[in-house]
């Protein structure tokens, strides 16, 4: 497990369940261990399809209902992180998956708790290909990628479905994970 956060197992029905978001990870471990079990990591425009669930706000959940994000409980532990919600959903990181409300497609934690990388490589939105909407990726393996979704570290406002990030594809960070992609 290349998670930083050594986190307790979940216990559900007397049964440990291993539930938290896996981070740490880079693009490159991503994508080769997601290709060999028929998946990838979503487009951009796939992962905020996902996370607005087929609305136009800011944030698909109440904006009261966001959690996981640098709130009361990480303040007390990572007074670094800068800014803060006043909130406290009893986790200084991440929360174990699904333990606040989905979205309207029933996906989890799309805000929040760790950011997930994306495919394509960083560009200009627009430069999509008709039909497939990928972005085309130069030759340069080294080029910086995308991830969305905000993360544990980062305020409410950091966390909306429009906030784009970038890192080097084999940086490896502590509030980065994945959420993997099946076409049907």
């Amino acid at each position: 497990e290349p998670s930083n956060y050594r986190v307790r197992p979940y216990l559900r029905g007397g049964k440990e369940l291993l539930t938290h978001p896996v981070e740490l990870v880079s693009w490159h471990m991503c994508d080769m261990l997601l290709t060999r079990h028929s998946m990838s990591l979503p487009t951009e425009a796939q992962w905020e399809y996902a996370a607005r669930a087929g609305t136009t706000s800011t944030w698909t959940v109440p904006f009261q209902d966001l959690r996981t994000v640098a709130d009361a409980s990480a303040q007390r532990q990572a007074p670094q992180w800068g800014t803060f919600e006043s909130w406290n959903d009893g986790h200084t990181v991440h929360a174990p998956v699904g333990t606040f409300a989905a979205n309207a497609f029933g996906l989890y934690d799309v805000h929040g708790n760790v950011a997930e990388w994306c495919r394509e490589q960083y560009g200009e939105y627009g430069q999509e290909q008709p039909g497939d909407g990928f972005r085309p990726d130069s030759a340069d393996p080294s080029a910086v990628r995308v991830n969305r979704g905000g993360g544990f570290s980062l305020p409410a406002a950091s966390n909306r479905s429009a906030v784009r990030d970038i890192a080097a594809p084999s940086v490896r960070d502590h509030s980065t994970g994945l959420r993997p992609a099946r076409t049907l």
